[in-house]
């Protein structure tokens, strides 16, 4: 199982309902089940679909280009991941109280917000603290093959501690409010950054009839 630190430098794309500037928020996140999108990292290509929403939570499933599974994430408004299944096996969940992420919706330039919880790896029974600040720091025109998208764009900055140990990464963020997705991440972590983005998006009932994804090879049992 790869450490918890890893997993959070897996890609993790936001597909989760959040409201643009200026609009009211939703009580449930509003990601559609049966959303796609097709990422773009170096060489490679992966494959997100959106395939639960309760509540304000929305859990992406997550697979190589051959449909074989890679990870799920559960995500709180596509900003905070708060759980994850890992290919192997593996479990880890963030304990927090998340009544503190409400102050920064709407997404607005400006707004920002920090909390405290607790990364916790189930299957090792291993814990580490973690301090989060969320800001939203402008917003950007994306191209995609569809045309121009308008995305919000925030700073997200985390650490992750444990006894003498601490490991900080800041992800800038990318997310169109009317997809509910982030488009583009950049990850710096560690004196090292790498970025991702999405290259295309299949939306249950739109007009799109190409296909996202290949077919997979066999199912998966989602947690």
């Amino acid at each position: 199982m790869p450490s918890i630190f890893k997993m959070f430098a897996l890609l993790s794309v936001l597909l989760v309902a959040a409201c643009g500037p200026g609009m009211q928020v939703p009580e449930t996140a509003t990601a559609i089940v049966g959303t796609k999108a097709i990422i773009k990292v170096h060489r490679s290509k992966l494959i997100a679909e959106v395939t639960d929403v309760t509540g304000r939570l929305v859990t992406t499933e997550f697979s190589n280009w051959d449909g074989e599974f890679l990870y799920n994430r559960t995500e709180y408004r596509g900003l905070i991941p708060v759980s994850g299944t890992e290919a192997d096996g593996g479990q880890w969940e963030l304990d927090f109280d998340e009544r503190h992420l409400e102050a920064i919706f709407p997404l607005r330039p400006g707004k920002e917000v920090a909390f405290k919880g607790t990364l916790i790896d189930i299957e090792r029974g291993t814990s580490f603290e973690m301090w989060g600040h969320i800001e939203v720091v402008g917003e950007k025109i994306l191209d995609l093959p569809t045309g121009k998208r308008k995305v919000v764009v925030l700073d997200f900055t985390r650490e992750y501690s444990r006894k003498d140990k601490t490991k900080r990464q800041i992800d800038i963020i990318y997310y169109d409010p009317e997809y509910s997705m982030t488009l583009k991440k950049v990850i710096r972590s560690q004196g090292a950054q790498t970025y991702w983005r999405v290259v295309k998006v299949e939306r249950p009932g739109t007009s799109d009839n190409t296909p996202a994804t290949r077919q997979r090879r066999s199912g998966t049992v989602m947690i």
